[in-house]
Parts: structure tokens; sequence; C-alpha cells
């Protein structure tokens, strides 16, 4: 189906730009080019910003609870071919 297909999607895409950072050299000639690009990487900034803090604080928050997990642990159980 056509959500299937989405998913599929936006999980290859994710699992092949993961670790990615993007080009500097092609940051900057975008914004040379277009105060719209500039406005939109401005705005990605930010939403990357808050979501980092919001990360932070909910696991300040779980580092407080006793049955919290302590560090990265074993996440094989949750890799797809792990």
């Amino acid at each position: 189906t056509d959500a299937h297909a989405m998913a599929a999607t936006l999980l290859a895409y994710h699992r092949s730009t993961e670790g990615l950072e993007p080009d500097p050299e092609w940051q900057e000639r975008l914004s040379a080019v277009s105060d719209k690009f500039r406005e939109l990487m401005k705005k990605a900034a930010e939403a990357v910003g808050e979501m980092k803090g919001q990360l932070s604080s909910v696991t300040d928050n779980m580092s407080g609870q006793p049955d919290a997990p302590q560090g990265k642990g074993d996440q094989s159980e949750l890799e797809p071919n792990g």
C-alpha cells in the first residue's frame, strides 16, 4: 500500500543519511543565492536545538528514576539485523 511504501522510503532515507553532515560549501552557496534558504536553515537549526534541549530534559528526568536505564546498554534487540 501507499502507507507501506512511504514508511519504507522514510526508513531507507534515515538509514542512508544517518551520521551525515551537511556540506558547508553548499550551505554557503545556497545561502548566498536565496533568502528563503537562509530562513529555512535558521528555522532548522532552531528546531534541532529545541529537540536536543527536549531530549536532554527527558533523559535528565529519567536519570532520577530507580529503574531508568543507565548508559546506552545492549540495544542489539532493537536493531533489525542485530
